[in-house]
């Protein structure tokens, strides 16, 4: 008898990008194909005078060499060059097998490089990209993962905790034609793809 081996995760991000009105919009459709449950890191948490807030048309950005601005929903790497008194990370949404779920974001032009670590740009170089990549994090469940509720605003949401081994993170990606500025970040910025 052949020994029992799991089917491993399958994901598909569909997704389609347009400028329109000084924007650029993106819709995206992933969807679980694999056997179980995964987990999605798609709602960004801001931050404003009240205190925590969901953004939901916010992504992290990042200039990617040649030509391509990085758009991210996923959990981001830590600057190496100064400590982080406190991570910032997405919640999740909770994608049942054959399941699927749909975002937008909406970010206004030119595109500014965003990372929750770092302030915003005193210095910038503007930069034409020729395509768009989306980048959406996400996870099958594991053992000594723990989903833990949440309330901002009174919305209810999700957060993973635990420590579980590599990879920590999966990506699903769909690269998009679309041309666009975006301004680069002179003042120090961290352009690591996110974590793995």
């Amino acid at each position: 008898m052949l020994p029992h081996v799991e089917a491993p995760p399958s994901v598909v991000l569909e997704a389609r990008a347009e400028i329109a009105e000084n924007e650029l919009r993106i819709h995206y459709r992933l969807r679980n194909e694999g056997p179980g449950p995964i987990y999605v890191w798609d709602r960004i948490i801001t931050h404003d005078d009240e205190g925590p807030k969901h953004d939901d048309e916010l992504a992290y950005v990042c200039w990617q060499a040649p030509a391509t601005a990085r758009v991210a929903r996923a959990l981001l790497r830590l600057p190496t060059e100064f400590q982080v008194g406190k991570k910032s990370e997405p919640f999740v949404r909770k994608v049942e097998a054959d399941g699927a779920i749909e975002g937008d974001v909406v970010l206004p032009l030119p595109l500014r490089e965003f990372n929750p670590y770092y302030p915003d740009a005193t210095r910038t170089e503007a930069v034409e990209c020729d395509e768009v990549q989306l980048l959406i994090g996400w996870i099958e469940i594991r053992d000594d993962m723990k989903a833990l509720p949440r309330k901002v605003r009174g919305e209810p949401f999700t957060v993973l905790a635990g420590s579980w081994s590599p990879p920590h993170q999966r990506l699903a990606r769909a690269t998009l034609k679309c041309r666009t500025t975006l301004l680069k970040n002179l003042d120090g910025f961290d352009r690591r793809p996110p974590l793995e």
